[in-house]
Formats: structure tokens, sequence, C-alpha cells
């Protein structure tokens, strides 16, 4: 009996945050400096004229289509430092020259100003949170703890008036999740949610603390129901989450989106709790709206693609898995997505060999980019199985060959990984009861008779062979 092709791996949301550079350590587009600290007119007048025209130039890249190029980058960043030779507004220049340097891709650099920064002045808060940013990310270290030790450092000496910092502090208390009691409050959850509420006391329009908030209610459902996790359930029916917490979610987010409704982050935000409450369909116009706002928003590419995946939404989901993968190549899930998208567009597309070849591509690069994750094998054994595996003679045999060697890397991958104990079950289960008690339509259901791929796949293999045999007998 032919099973229905089933996919892995696509059915989580990403969280994420919208961000000028691509870099996982940038998860907010962060504020420059607007004016230099002139105390008693000791400001030399060229120096501040650069430095206001580079704030200037800084918003207008912002807000330019083309984003940051190489030569608004080198601009910008030359007006900066220019305005850092003078002495007394040196280290807010340096700090806005570092900014820029985020903006464009170059987080070494931007580090080390930072480093240099904090080295002559320990006092300068918004370094030291913005270092603590860069660090946090696994080319630099990863170290949540020390980031949070930083973090805190910097918005005690802001005096809590810092809402960037207090945002970034709360997003990484809710990733650590550490239970232990201290001065601020029981768990890093109910500290998280304090710093987001500090964030708006200090700011009231800072729209990352909106939107974070709306994250914290949204996660704070999921923890209730018992589906905590780093990404967003496949569309978890609402009445097993917590419904308080959840209407909070979407109250946050869609008074944030009247807000600002230009605001890509809390657009794919509302997408996440429209999810949970099981409306796929305005949540993906919800996803749709924050890639078109922001086209370097991966999160929401790549969130676009897989609610469209749930209703067979291939063709879009394809384009969305494109974006993705051009903002990150080496992306497995962003590659993998493509694959599949392009997998459910075989059968109506009038050239169906270019589509899977292209589907089989991807796969392969998802499999030399993270070769210890099962899902791609699974999913190329489904591709080999049941398209290659439609020819005739020694190209069918070859096919179900492969696909049974796909399989076993599959379940050597996946074998006793809780998540994937289902899809192993599926591939290798043996019916404990004869064929004459599996004949029924109401045996189905029975687990003592259900047969895995392998079986399947051998069946199929042996079948192939005795019927080559008497054609073979033929022609000779």
């Amino acid at each position: 009996m032919r099973k229905a092709a089933k996919l892995l791996s696509m059915g989580a949301l990403l969280f994420g945050a919208v961000g000028c550079a691509t870099s996982a350590a940038v998860p907010e587009p962060v504020t420059p400096l607007v004016r230099p600290d002139c105390r008693n007119d000791a400001c030399r007048e060229d120096a501040v004229n650069a430095f206001r025209r580079g704030v200037e130039e800084m918003r207008k890249a912002d807000a330019a289509s083309s984003g940051w190029t190489e030569e608004t980058c080198r601009v910008v960043a030359s007006l900066f430092t220019d305005a850092a030779r003078s002495q007394s507004i040196t280290l807010e220049a340096q700090y806005n020259a570092a900014i820029v340097y985020e903006r464009c891709d170059d987080v070494s650099a931007a580090r080390g100003v930072y480093q240099a920064i904090l080295a002559e002045k320990p006092s300068f808060y918004q370094a030291r949170g913005r270092l603590a940013r860069i660090d946090v990310d696994p080319a630099y270290g990863g170290d949540v703890d020390a980031a949070i030790r930083e973090l805190t450092r910097a918005v005690e000496d802001a005096s809590y008036r810092d809402p960037e910092a207090l945002v970034e502090l709360g997003r990484l208390q809710m990733r650590r999740n550490n239970v232990l009691k201290d001065s601020d409050g029981p768990s890093d959850f109910v500290r998280a949610r304090k710093n987001f509420m500090r964030a708006l006391v200090a700011s009231d329009g800072f729209m990352p603390a909106v939107n974070q908030l709306a994250l914290y209610y949204l996660e704070s459902a999921k923890r209730a129901a018992g589906t905590s996790s780093a990404t967003v359930s496949r569309g978890k029916a609402a009445a097993v989450l917590d419904e308080r917490a959840l209407d909070l979610a979407l109250l946050v987010a869609s008074q944030g989106i009247k807000r600002a409704p230009n605001d890509p982050s809390l657009h794919n935000t509302l997408g996440l709790v429209l999810v949970e409450l099981g409306d796929l369909t305005k949540a993906a116009r919800q996803f749709d709206e924050a890639r078109k706002l922001d086209k370097r928003f991966f999160e929401a590419h790549m969130n676009f693609a897989s609610v469209n995946m749930m209703f067979r939404g291939f063709h879009a989901a394809e384009g969305a898995y494109r974006s993705a993968v051009a903002l990150h190549p080496d992306d497995y899930d962003a590659r993998l997505g493509l694959a599949l998208s392009l997998r459910g567009q075989i059968d109506g597309d009038p050239n169906p060999e270019v589509k899977l070849a292209e589907a089989e591509k991807e796969i392969e690069k998802a499999k030399s980019l993270v070769p210890a994750r099962p899902e791609a094998y699974f999913n190329h054994a489904i591709l080999v199985q049941e398209y290659r595996g439609r020819g005739e003679g020694q190209e069918r045999e070859k096919a179900l060959e492969h696909a049974l060697q796909l399989y076993g890397e599959f379940v050597s991958r996946a074998k006793g990984k809780a998540e994937f104990a289902e899809t192993v079950d599926d591939v290798v289960a043996v019916p404990a009861k004869p064929e004459s008690e599996c004949m029924t339509s109401a045996s189905r259901a029975d687990k003592a008779c259900k047969r895995g791929r392998l079986l399947d796949v051998r069946d199929m293999l042996q079948f192939t062979r005795e019927s080559s045999e008497p054609q073979a007998k033929l022609i000779q």
C-alpha cells in the first residue's frame, strides 16, 4: 500500500527579529547617538557638522530601498571617523562608526571599536550593551551568562533608561530560561517581562519592546500548554493554550501595528500569534507583509513559506524559500524547504524532470551543510522512491536500492531521538500480525498491522527484479 508522503522539518516557524544586517549578533537595528556630548562648547564646528551629517546619512540609508550599499557604508563611516578626530567627541563618533560597521555586516570591526571605547571609558553603557549583543553570537563565544551580566551592568549604568539594552537583556533572559531566584525576580522569564516593561517606561514608543512583550505573552501561552520551544508549533489548537496570555499577545501585537504599521517585526509576531489561533490565511498575510517591508527579513520569508507549505501553496513557498536562500545560502532549513516546495510541484509541472533534478540538488546541498541531521535523508528517500522509482527495469531497480540506502541513512541518524521516533517507526515498522488479519479497513489503525516503508520498498524491489528476469530471457 502506498503511503502518503510525509515531510520532515518544515513545520517550525521562526520567532526572529528584523534587522539591517543578517548576522545573528544584531537582532534589532540599533539607534545611533544623535548628537555629540559637547560640554562647554568644546566641540569643533567641523567635527559636529560631520557627526550630524553622518546621523542624517544613516537615516537615509536605513530608509532606502537599496539598503546599505558598499559605497554608503564607506561614506557614512568616514563621516564619523572624521568627527572622531575632535578629541571632545571622539567616543561618540567612534560608537556611531561601529554601528555603521554593524549595519554593513562588518561585526568584527564593530566589536573592536566597542572594546576600545570601553577600555577608555567603562561607563559608556551603550557600547557595553552592543558588545554583549555581539558576544552572545557563537562566532564570538556564545556565552549567554556573560552577555546577561554585561547587559545588566549596562542597564544599571544607564539607570534603566536605555530601552535597547533592556529589551536585549529580557530577550536573552527568555532564551536562557534560568529558574534561579535573584533580587530582580524568581526566574528569568519573570525578569524578562519586567525588563520589557522597563523599556516601555523609558520609551513608550520603542517598538522592539512592544514586539518582545507580544512574544513574551505568546511564549507564556505555549508554556502553559507544555509546547514551549525555540520555535512556534504547527498550529496547535488554541484551546490547549493559555487563552488569556494568547489574547494579550494578540492585543499587544495588533496595537503595536496600529502605532507602527511599517514595523516588519510586529507583523511577523502577529503572524505567529495567528498561527496559534489556527488562522493560517491571516497569518500568511502578516508574514508576507513583514517580508515586503524588509526584504532582508529571513525569518519572515521562512515563516511565509512554512505556512504556505501547510496548505500546499508550493509555488508561493518556493518564492519565499528562494528569498531566504539568497540571504542565507548555507541555511539547512531554507535549502530543505526549497527542495520540498519544488517537490510539491513536480506532478503538475510541464517539465517534471527539471523540477525533480532541482529538488534533488537542493536536498544534496542541505545534506552537505549539516550531514548529521536526518531530515534531508528521509525526504530524499521519498523523492527517489516516488519519482525515480517510477521508471522500469534496471532504472527502477537502482532507484529503489538508492531509496533503501537513504532510509537506512535516515534511521542511523534519527534513531534514539524523541522528535523523530514516530517517523523512524514509519520507516522500520514490521507487522506483528499475519497479513490475513490485516486486510480489512479497520486494521489500518491497528499498530500490529503497520508496515514500514522499508518493507514496502523491498517488496517493490523484489517484484521489479522478478519481472525483469522473463524480459531478459526474451531479449536473449
